[in-house]
């Protein structure tokens, strides 16, 4: 008995390692985060606790830099019933934050979502720091506690005051696994289209879109969102959504997330079957709404396999293609090193992109080649064509509203990141927006 609780104690502890570390930066990870963020001419570095140990209450840190101003800002989201923010020495000193009602609160979400202007010199000279506690009273005498241990850190880190005991590495750049802009087109519409697209045919040997099994997704009523899973697979998407002044962003994620007798677990560790068919309904979608460009090019395997090598071109539209052979290495697009990536950043600019492509490519040991790509432009597919009455026959498929928390990986829904900014700001994506830059005019 004692081996097998070992075994499985084990286990969750390598399923929660591996929410920490993701491709070489923070994805949208369990807390404690500590990573910045990048969007229009804002750089935000954060912090992110649990707070009261629910995984579904957060507090939030973060120094947000603009225009070579800074501000320092603490976000508070979930409870509803506390007065007052505290954050209090063991020594009895504190600090008591007063809420910024000048920030605006996006819509729509769940959750209640409060903003403390903070100033983090005086919170580092607190007696004690790393036994402090961020204390949210409530009317009845309760309070909501968090030790503010690691956010102390994190803030003495942002003022250059580091002390010997202090833990904190260097923030990772942080944001959506995987970003796509959708232009002239309304939440609605592609939000639809996606869910269309989840169940879209099937074919054997085409591994970008062959499932065992049904795609099961839920649409969520109160938030622009969709979380969707795949039949006698392992872990699942979520696909969120924000119209901003000239289209749709949509940002996708994929996790595991699970109970056991120890507790919640978020893991990275998801089918490839479920990434292909989230990553190819994006695409489809992208074609249907949207003009495209057609660059000749397909290549070996699903969107998850490792090293991208060539399938097959088309030289009818292509002619400028007739070096490329089956089986050749893409090592760089547009000056982008790709050599050691996977499928889906190739399939990013390839189908994302309307910019010539410089492709350099390899065959087996022989030295390298480039070969330059005219995309040729395409009309959207079945703009005209409205899937909502076919998403409405699948309600065999859809999942009901009350099971969104089995999808929902720890953080605030949505994350909002400088809420100073304007309401149609994105965050970057850490792997796509420099595709999304090398790809496009």
């Amino acid at each position: 008995m004692r081996r097998r609780l070992f075994i499985l104690w084990g286990l969750l502890v390598f399923m929660m390692m591996q929410c920490f570390w993701v491709m070489g930066y923070s994805t949208r990870d369990n807390p404690p985060v500590f990573g910045i963020v990048h969007q229009n001419d804002s750089s935000i570095v954060f912090a992110r606790e649990h707070l009261d140990y629910n995984e579904y209450y957060f507090v939030e840190l973060q120094k947000v830099q603009k225009n070579g101003n800074t501000q320092t800002l603490l976000r508070i989201w979930g409870p509803s019933d506390y007065d007052k923010v505290e954050i209090r020495s063991p020594k009895g000193k504190s600090v008591f934050l007063i809420e910024d009602t000048s920030i605006p609160i996006p819509t729509p979400q769940i959750g209640e979502d409060r903003w403390y202007t903070v100033d983090l010199n005086e919170w580092i000279q607190l007696p004690n720091p790393d036994s402090c506690q961020i204390r949210l009273h409530r009317p009845n005498g309760k309070y909501y506690t968090v030790t503010a241990k690691r956010l102390l850190a994190c803030a003495r880190q942002l003022t250059g005051n580091m002390l010997p005991q202090d833990k904190v590495k260097e923030p990772k750049p942080y944001g959506p696994f995987y970003s796509i802009f959708y232009p002239n087109v309304s939440l609605e519409q592609v939000r639809n289209t996606f869910a269309y697209y989840l169940n879209g045919p099937s074919k054997i040997g085409n591994s970008k879109i062959y499932r065992k099994g049904n795609c099961h997704y839920l649409m969520s009523t109160k938030l622009p969102l969709i979380a969707f899973l795949l039949e006698g697979q392992s872990g699942h998407g979520l696909a969120t959504f924000k119209e901003v002044a000239g289209g749709v962003w949509m940002d996708m994620d994929f996790w595991s997330i699970g109970y056991t007798q120890y507790g919640y677990y978020c893991s990275t560790l998801v089918d490839d079957e479920v990434k292909n068919i989230g990553m190819e309904a994006v695409a489809m979608t992208y074609r249907h709404l949207v003009p495209f460009a057609d660059y000749g090019i397909a290549l070996n395997g699903g969107y998850n396999k490792s090293n991208p090598t060539i399938d097959t071109v088309n030289l009818t539209k292509h002619p400028e293609l007739a070096a490329v052979q089956h089986g050749d290495k893409v090592l760089s697009i547009n000056g982008i090193d790709l050599k050691a990536s996977k499928n889906y950043s190739v399939e990013y600019m390839l189908t994302y992109g309307n910019a010539p492509l410089s492709i350099t490519l390899q065959r087996k040991d022989n030295p390298p080649y480039t070969v330059e790509v005219i995309p040729q432009m395409n009309v959207p597919m079945h703009a005209d064509v409205d899937v909502t009455a076919e998403v409405m026959k699948e309600e065999r498929q859809h999942i009901k509203e009350e099971k969104l928390w089995q999808f929902w990986p720890q953080m605030p829904l949505p994350e909002v990141f400088d809420p100073m900014q304007s309401p149609d700001t994105h965050m970057d994506s850490p792997l796509t927006t420099p595709l999304l830059k090398g790809a496009r005019t």
